[in-house]
């Protein structure tokens, strides 16, 4: 997950996406699925938070260059396809309701799909070791240690 302090929000809004996609052909379970829906948006801001604040961490902290790049590539369908997409169609539930079952398991297959698909890029594109970063270059003998070496990673 994005990070550790910050893990239940993409994994639970995943496993609510999942919960409405059940929900469509499991008719035990159509009953929740408009309060599910709800909290599946709940969610899915909650996991963009998560998201925006593991990225301004990343840049604040500086991270390996490549590794912003695939990020910073990610952000816009990240943001449609997980978060916009699966608003509009919770919000055309209650106007189309011969349809809100199948509007509610699209929205929640977006958000799960788009979860999976960010951490799959994390771990496969994103995870990159360009060298050793060195809080300070070491000293041998008598002298002032030198400044950082972070090769190939951006400055904070």
């Amino acid at each position: 997950c994005f990070r550790s302090a910050l893990c239940p929000q993409p994994c639970l809004a995943e496993g609510c996406g999942l919960f409405l996609l059940l929900a469509m052909c499991l008719p035990a379970l159509a009953v929740a699925a408009k309060p599910m829906a709800i909290a599946l948006i709940v969610l899915a801001a909650a996991r963009l938070w998560a998201w925006w604040r593991y990225l301004g961490a990343l840049e604040s902290d500086g991270a390996p260059t490549r590794t912003l790049e695939i990020f910073t590539a990610c952000r816009v369908w990240f943001f449609a396809a997980g978060h916009l997409l699966p608003l509009a169609l919770v919000v055309l539930g209650p106007i189309l309701p011969a349809a809100d079952a199948a509007l509610f398991a699209l929205a929640g297959l977006s958000v799960f799909a788009t979860g999976w698909a960010i951490k799959f890029i994390l771990i496969t594109r994103a995870a990159y070791n360009q060298g050793f970063a060195l809080p300070h270059t070491p000293i041998r003998g008598a002298g002032i240690p030198g400044s950082a070496v972070k090769p190939g990673w951006t400055s904070p």
